[in-house]
């Protein structure tokens, strides 16, 4: 593929691996139905015979067709993820009618909706739109780093959804379900590679050991080294992230049965640093210009995004009861984050021809975060006219953040800010 000086170019292939039955998967998210009137939520999946694939969510806590759901809802499946090139937090929102994003930094986006959110960072500040996985609470900004790759399906819900999914959830809720596992031997195998040295491999294999347990296990590597560079060769905005993901699925019988999950991800952000836009001319009525090929910036303070983010999931559920389904989760969700970054993106000497005051900003920033949770809730199962949801529901935060600004070239600590916070709530939902 050819294209002009500066235009990304890039390669990217999948190819199935270990496919020995074509039988449908037992979690497949879709199925075709009759034909149903094109809504505002017509998915991308319409067929050449005018039919559309139903599009399973599970917006209020049951698994439902989206054309019947009263809730807004923009749902992705994995392979529309695919498709559409969206492999993480950010690209997912820019893909998504409604909603908005603060990126400061860029390892912890901070979701709006309809222009309704937080960008409030501080150890005891729960966020107004939230995100979780598979069902979990994501507290934490920096949480939110998680692998795209073998995705059941996203879905974005918006407006007020704190009846069944509580914590805050004021503005919306993004919900991740990842692909469980089947009892089809299958595997895939994605490799991208482009330009800045990017060279993206991702690795699924779903292995079942009888009737009763299998496996899947996902593996992931990001890594770039960013499109600008330092006036002395170092590479800015480089990246680099290692993930993996494991489910393992017990049933116990037709009706009962365990899944126990495992992810971790790595992430590894080079120096983002800014340009100083008041060295750019000022234009009377429009501002300073814009800059259109920032590709050398000169940094005094070299700075670096580490963050590790993962968790322990356990699920019991059970169709045994005959008048509902009953499903209990625990979970915990950790991160460990740290932060150095160059604020102004400029030198002393930079500062001084922009009459700035001091001769260098930096900002950085410590947070250890450890979320534990329990849900218990019971979702009727007859099909008669009133379909309900009773839960009970209990989660515990546990929160170190540590915060410092340096206002000189020389580093110096001026304001030092720890914050320790430690959070219960309780609730009791339907």
């Amino acid at each position: 593929m050819t294209g002009s000086n500066g235009f990304k170019r890039s390669l990217s292939f999948g190819i199935a691996l270990m496919s020995l039955v074509a039988t449908p998967a037992a979690f497949a998210q879709t199925a075709p139905q009759q034909p149903a009137p094109a809504t505002a939520q017509t998915s991308e999946a319409e067929q050449d015979d005018g039919r559309m694939d139903t599009i399973v969510v599970t917006a209020r806590r049951r698994e439902e067709n989206l054309q019947e759901t009263p809730v807004t809802i923009t749902a992705f499946s994995g392979e529309q993820l695919q498709e559409k090139g969206i492999t993480d937090f950010t690209r997912l929102l820019q893909a998504t009618p409604g909603a908005n994003f603060d990126t400061f930094p860029k390892s912890a986006p901070r979701p709006f909706f309809r222009g309704i959110g937080s960008s409030n960072q501080g150890a005891g500040g729960d966020p107004s739109s939230v995100a979780f996985l598979d069902g979990v609470y994501l507290g934490r900004a920096a949480m939110l780093g998680i692998d795209f790759y073998d995705m059941e399906r996203v879905e974005v819900l918006k407006g007020p959804q704190g009846t069944l999914w509580g914590k805050n959830v004021v503005a919306g809720a993004v919900n991740f379900i990842t692909a469980k596992p089947t009892f089809d031997r299958e595997g895939s195998l994605s490799l991208t590679m482009g330009e800045y040295d990017q060279k993206d491999g991702k690795f699924m294999y779903n292995m079942p050991f009888s009737d009763k347990v299998a496996a899947r296990i996902v593996l992931g590597s990001t890594k770039s080294s960013g499109y600008r560079q330092t006036a002395d060769g170092r590479p800015l905005d480089d990246e680099e992230m290692l993930s993996g993901r494991v489910h393992l699925r017990v049933d116990l019988d037709d009706q009962s049965g365990f899944l126990f999950s495992a992810d971790i991800a790595d992430q590894n952000l080079g120096e983002s640093s800014r340009f100083n836009l008041f060295n750019r001319p000022f234009i009377p009525g429009e501002g300073y210009q814009d800059i259109s090929d920032p590709r050398v910036n000169n940094p005094d303070h070299y700075g670096f995004t580490k963050t590790t983010t993962g968790g322990l999931r356990a699920e019991f559920e059970t169709s045994a009861l005959g008048f509902a389904d009953w499903t209990t989760t625990a979970a915990w969700r950790t991160l460990d984050y740290d932060l150095s970054n160059d604020l102004d993106g400029t030198n002393a000497a930079g500062n001084a021809a922009a009459n700035v005051a001091v001769t260098g900003v930096q900002v950085l920033a410590v947070e250890q975060a450890d979320s534990y949770s329990l849900e218990s809730r019971l979702t009727s199962a007859d099909s008669g006219p009133l379909s309900w949801v009773l839960g009970v529901y209990y989660n515990k935060d546990e929160i170190h953040r540590e915060r410092e600004s340096q206002q000189s070239a020389t580093p110096t600590t001026i304001n030092r800010f720890f914050g320790d916070s430690s959070n219960e709530s309780y609730a009791v939902f339907g």
